[in-house]
């Protein structure tokens, strides 16, 4: 439908900013607050003001709707710093039950249920977010990693393809921005009896063949030992 191509590009840029602003992934002083307002949500989204930052999620979007029909997960990682393998927190989008056979364009009454349902999602985000404890700034950092169901990557450059600028970056997209992580891995000290990962369930969207879940799971330490900033 053309109205999921409209805003699920917009509702994924607020989903990354927001984790961004409220994890310390960037310093705050780099976002602004005046430019972006989303689905008649009460206060303003987070935008960074790095066009490289902002040029990197434009590409991710693209890169989501290029594989919208075989996307699975959509994981967002906060890791440490100095040992991306540490992950302390995982932020999710569940487009499991995506209804990928639906070709119908949808009424405008069904657009307005798919804006509700993303401010509602969105909505449940920001108020999760608001109430975790502050993460030490500089200290860590993100790896975004979709996994995918029934996709062959790499394949593209043995299609006869015009050598056109959206062929190309379908292309670049096809080699590089796919990446795949082992589920089990997700926190790799996970096992250790000194903490435990507790799972956050958020609103996530559910009209016809636009579906998707939400939720959020984070280490919760057990020994005083353990960095207190994720306590």
């Amino acid at each position: 439908m053309k109205f999921v191509e409209k805003w699920l590009p917009v509702y994924i840029k607020a989903w990354i900013q927001l984790i961004w602003y409220h994890r310390d992934i960037y310093p705050r002083e780099t976002f602004s607050w005046t430019n972006y307002h989303v689905f008649n949500l009460p206060n303003h989204i987070p935008v960074t003001v790095n066009p490289e930052l902002l040029k990197y999620v434009d590409e991710l979007c693209d890169d989501l709707l290029d594989k919208l029909k075989q996307l699975h997960y959509l994981n967002f990682y906060v890791c440490e710093y100095d040992d991306e393998n540490y992950v302390i927190e995982r932020y999710c989008l569940d487009f499991g039950d995506i209804n990928h056979l639906d070709k119908t364009e949808g009424s405008t009454d069904q657009e307005n249920v798919v804006f509700d349902e993303f401010r509602s999602s969105i909505h449940s985000l920001i108020a999760y977010l608001e109430k975790l404890p502050l993460l030490e700034p500089g200290k860590y950092t993100f790896d975004i990693v979709i996994e995918t169901v029934e996709m062959s990557l790499g394949h593209m450059s043995n299609e006869n393809l015009p050598r056109t600028k959206e062929n190309m970056g379908k292309l670049e997209r096809d080699w590089n921005w796919i990446k795949y992580k082992d589920p089990s891995n997700d926190f790799s000290t996970a096992n250790d009896t000194r903490q435990r990962v507790k799972m956050y369930s958020l609103v996530g969207c559910d009209l016809n063949s636009m579906v998707f879940h939400q939720f959020a799971e984070r280490i919760v330490p057990q020994d005083s030992n353990i960095s207190a900033s994720i306590e």
